[in-house]
């Protein structure tokens, strides 16, 4: 198993962050990988349990459901079926107050790839990199949406992401 954790403090109160993020169908709104991720037929629109499948720009995909649903506190989301080189996957969103009007939000993604050790040679060789500068992208099309309201577009870059 594999893990990425990326983190950053955003401007806004728990309560607001989380609103955006229990929005599940949500998350191409502020991911510039995504074109679409809208619910699955007959998934309810939040809490555990509800589904989305995410459309990548590069005609990949991912089917997820919400694992963990903690009010303000966390979002747990698995990957359970996907185009990607993924054998499983969680993601959590984890929040806490770090002062006025501010939320440190933690992404982590524990992960294990395809391909036995041949999908261990490729994360150690550029997938785990590629992964975290998603995450990354992820995490600052986020801030970025929490400030303006406007949807990430396709091809974002924020002027903050380094590696």
């Amino acid at each position: 198993m594999h893990q990425i954790i990326v983190e950053k403090i955003l401007q806004k109160s728990p309560d607001i962050v989380w609103g955006q993020l229990a929005d599940i169908q949500g998350l191409y709104k502020f991911y510039p990988l995504l074109k679409a991720s809208p619910l699955q037929k007959g998934s309810s629109p939040s809490g555990e349990d509800a589904k989305r499948t995410c459309h990548f720009h590069d005609g990949n995909w991912a089917h997820e459901r919400v694992i963990k649903a903690v009010q303000e506190k966390q979002l747990g989301v698995d990957i359970y079926e996907s185009s990607l080189p993924l054998k499983s996957c969680e993601v959590n969103f984890i929040l806490e107050e770090a002062g006025a009007e501010k939320t440190r939000l933690k992404i982590t993604a524990d992960y294990v790839l395809k391909f036995g050790l041949l999908g261990k040679f490729l994360n150690f060789l550029m997938l785990k990199r590629q992964f975290t500068r998603n995450l990354s992208l992820m995490i600052e099309g986020f801030n970025e949406y929490l400030l303006t309201g406007k949807n990430i577009p396709k091809g974002w870059t924020p002027n903050t992401l380094s590696f």
